[in-house]
């Protein structure tokens, strides 16, 4: 049979399914339940691609019922493993493993090469041209880690030996080693990897036994590693695309943001509604915050009709006479058609912020 070696306290489904329906993208029922390496596949690929976390759902009871010890689920796990000498054996059974560690491993190689900065000579390769040693190292490595990383979940393990072999090996023959290539390329050199670590799948028959300390340490670490990561990427090699279809660097549009004027202003309203909570307390703050957030939209109305804040209701009707009789249609009749057009929206436009004002102000 399967040794009951959890010492650990119990572990309920509720409490699980409570932070599956809140926390589960991030891992954190498995976690909770000891399952590590599960918990850390889905903080790193956003629940699984929503696929894992959605599977949890029907298996969240055999989780608990593994992580309590229970003696009936032990004994039909101790039976499965008898007659199967290799997880492999029962191909069907596992094929979701295989097809999610292929998938993982894409994503991983993509990140990890993602990560190295594009430099001048760049670092990352857009053509056939010699890579550098470490994205020579780094794509592989997490190809290699994805298939690893999956092939350890749970109830099977695979040393990460094989997982390595099969990604340099799948790198050097469908890949140009260090180049983001082709999906097609991509996805067989991560196939070739998972195919190999299918070879060394084992049953596992003791859980890790970890203690919380060593558990915090490493998947903290890793953690880590892998926000530094796609931190190094968004700032060194993510882009967007600006109004004028320009390409620019994540990193110059948002250093551009909080020099512009807006970020300023929004700075400069903060600071108003954070003075005003002290003076006046929460009512005085929502109350400036509602005035800085033109709600109502009487900024933007006193702008359509070109007043300032301190007009009263009289100036505010008296000048909107003078604006519709300017922009009424009936008077651009003889006008060309985009004139007419533009009377058209001038005027509707008028009127719309008239009614605002007439709203707020009468």
């Amino acid at each position: 049979g399967i040794p009951s070696d959890h010492a650990a306290m119990a572990k309920y489904s509720f409490i699980a399914y409570l932070l599956w329906l809140f926390l589960g993208c991030f891992g954190i029922h498995h976690f909770y339940l000891g399952r590590d390496k599960h918990g850390f596949l889905l903080a790193t690929t956003f629940g699984g691609f929503g696929l894992g976390w959605f599977r949890d759902l029907v298996r969240i009871p055999d989780y608990v019922c593994d992580a309590n010890d229970d003696q009936r689920y032990l004994a039909e796990l101790g039976a499965y493993m008898r007659r199967y000498r290799f997880p492999s054996y029962t191909f069907y059974r596992n094929s979701h493993r295989a097809i999610a560690g292929v998938f993982v491993a894409m994503f991983y190689r993509w990140l990890f090469l993602s990560a190295i900065p594009k430099g001048n000579p760049p670092l990352i390769h857009d053509t056939l041209t010699p890579p550098s040693l470490s994205a020579f190292f780094l794509g592989p490595l997490g190809t290699a880690f994805g298939v690893w990383l999956v092939s350890n979940v749970g109830r099977v393990k695979s040393s990460a030996a094989y997982s390595l072999v099969g990604a340099y090996a799948g790198e050097l023959v469908f890949c140009t080693p260090g180049v983001l290539t082709d999906s097609n390329s991509t996805f067989l050199a991560s196939l070739c990897a998972m195919a190999l670590a299918v070879v060394g799948w084992r049953h596992r028959r003791h859980h890790d036994g970890w203690g919380l300390c060593q558990r915090a340490t490493v998947w903290g670490a890793l953690g880590v590693l892998f926000l530094g990561m796609w931190t190094s990427h968004l700032y060194f090699n993510a882009e967007v695309t600006v109004d004028d279809g320009e390409t620019i660097k994540l990193h110059d549009a948002v250093s551009h943001f909080f020099k512009s004027p807006a970020w300023r202003e929004m700075k400069k309203s903060g600071w108003k509604v954070w003075s005003r909570y002290w003076e006046e307390g929460w009512e005085g703050a929502h109350r400036t915050f509602h005035k800085l957030a033109d709600v109502d939209g009487e900024a933007y109305a006193l702008d359509v009709m070109e007043l300032d804040a301190s007009a009263s209701w009289s100036e505010i009707r008296e000048r909107y006479h003078h604006l519709a009789k300017e922009w009424h249609p009936d008077h651009h009749q003889s006008k060309q058609e985009e004139e007419r057009d533009r009377a058209m929206d001038r005027f509707l436009e008028i009127k719309e912020a008239y009614e605002i004002l007439k709203r707020i102000r009468s």
